[in-house]
């Protein structure tokens, strides 16, 4: 599309300036002969379609509009909006320009700025357009470009259930963001909208750090049911923050995160800190707490707690390893007191458990069913 005689009207995405030492910029005069000159000025290099970059979901994409009168008399500047629009959304978002209206004498040059969020994985329509008035006729001149939005981060959720209403959920996000390093600056989880709310506690916080391209950021959080009971209607979110090397601030809100359930078991085990235990527990330092053992069949069940130990765990029992409990009648619990001593620190997960049902000689194994974070 060829720019009309009275106005001119370009486009240039605003970003964090990045050095290129062995790219040199010439003038458009000098563009057919870059011999023995001296980088000056701007080229079309920085104009849109041209070298813009890309976009990613959550963050915002900024660009400065210039517009000249290119004709002898002055004209009438009536109108500067940015309009864009989505394949699958077909309400279109209509972003006014920030600039003066009125006359606009020869060669004079208004500018505004525009910011676009990008709020959805897909190609955007982008149209800047122009309206003005010349010698009393009305005129218009319009641009579109296409911007298309990619995935900034690949996100797994790695759920483990520990116990009746308690479940910790390790978020491990990928930077798919092209040649830039993110630092995240928030990433929260938080209750949804519900009656039915979690008690959420991060884990292994840490120092904000630049991310590379296609490495990996990991944040654990614990979740528990408000009243211990199984999670049903619970719902979660993810507020995710970052910022970039092009400085622009993301934002992205994953919603509608279910806690994971499993399959009720026939024997329920449940860890149970006590009130005047220092949690988390020090490394090489005694740390007790309760087990709970419910029985969830219909029948009574005779059972033995064996605790098991192994050279390589980080985390040793420190209390004797057979336990009788007896009869357990259905929906009865029980409760055994149990200490360890954290030989490392970091998150381990507690030595496996063994219980016996001695009527039926059938085992319930319990390993790695609780981590523990250790300071």
């Amino acid at each position: 599309m060829e720019t009309p005689k009275d106005i001119n009207l370009k486009v240039m995405r605003i970003s964090k300036p990045v050095l290129h030492e062995r790219t040199p910029i010439f003038s458009e005069e000098d563009a057919n002969d870059v011999s023995d000159k001296i980088a000056s000025g701007l080229s079309s290099a920085y104009l849109m379609p041209n070298s813009v970059g890309d976009f990613y979901l959550g963050e915002p994409a900024h660009f400065l509009l210039s517009i000249q009168n290119m004709s002898e008399p002055a004209v009438q500047l009536t109108d500067v909006k940015v309009t864009v629009q989505t394949e699958s959304r077909n309400a279109p978002r209509t972003i006014n320009g920030d600039v003066e209206i009125g006359e606009l004498a020869p060669n004079e040059i208004r500018t505004t700025q525009v910011k676009i969020d990008c709020r959805y994985p897909e190609e955007m329509n982008m149209l800047c357009a122009v309206e003005y008035a010349s010698n009393g006729q009305a005129g218009n001149y319009r641009r579109k470009y296409l911007l298309p939005v990619r995935k900034p981060f690949d996100m797994s959720w790695q759920w483990k259930s520990l116990t009746k209403g308690a479940a910790m959920l390790n978020v491990i996000i990928m930077n798919k963001v092209i040649g830039r390093t993110v630092v995240f600056q928030t990433c929260a989880l938080n209750n949804s909208a519900g009656d039915r709310k979690c008690a959420i506690k991060p884990l292994s916080a840490g120092d904000a750090k630049p991310i590379e391209a296609e490495a990996v950021f990991s944040r654990g959080f614990m979740v528990e049911s408000a009243d211990g009971n199984d999670f049903s209607t619970e719902l979660l979110s993810l507020d995710l923050k970052w910022l970039p090397s092009n400085g622009q601030v993301g934002h992205i809100q994953y919603s509608q995160i279910k806690p994971k359930v499993d399959k009720k078991m026939k024997l329920e085990l449940s860890i149970h800190n006590l009130d005047e235990q220092l949690f988390p527990p020090k490394c090489n330092e005694e740390f007790s707490f309760s087990v709970f053992l419910c029985n969830q069949t219909e029948r009574v069940m005779e059972v033995e707690v064996l605790l098991e130990s192994d050279e390589s765990d980080s985390i040793k029992w420190n209390c004797v390893s057979k336990v009788d409990l007896g009869k357990l009648a259905p929906s009865a619990r029980k409760t055994v007191s149990l200490s360890v001593i954290p030989l490392l620190k970091g998150f381990h997960t507690l030595p496996s458990i063994i219980v016996n049902e001695r009527l039926l000689n059938q085992s319930y194994e319990f390993r790695d069913f609780y981590t523990v974070p250790v300071s």
